[in-house]
């Protein structure tokens, strides 16, 4: 028998510069976080942040055609590592506990 709140769901997706997971540039994070209980958005539940890239020559013009970004836009983007802790930063607001036994499920392709 569950005792115990549900941790809650987090559904990510990540945007690409390629096809290729051994090379591609990670363009963009986003993710949105789901009560574990209900399954409702959770307020102040969404994150989204375009990255720039690490090298440029690695973006495919049919991934930023896909992604609809332009390697202009990216270019004033933060860099993968500022958007990682920050991406950390805010799925750990929806573990009360802090224990990694409540951290959210991820989800996510």
């Amino acid at each position: 028998m569950w005792n115990k709140t549900p941790p809650n769901f987090v559904c990510f997706d990540f945007e690409t510069g390629d096809v290729n997971p051994e090379t591609c540039e990670v363009l963009e994070v986003a993710c949105k976080v789901y009560n574990g209980t209900t399954l409702d958005e959770m307020p102040d539940g969404e994150f989204s942040s375009l990255i720039k890239p690490v090298d440029k020559t690695r973006v495919k013009q049919e991934a930023l055609d896909v992604n609809k970004l332009t390697l202009a836009e990216l270019e004033n983007a933060p860099d993968i590592k500022t958007v990682w802790l920050q991406f950390i930063e805010f799925i750990g607001r929806f573990n009360p506990t802090k224990n990694k036994f409540d951290a959210p499920i991820a989800m996510g392709y």
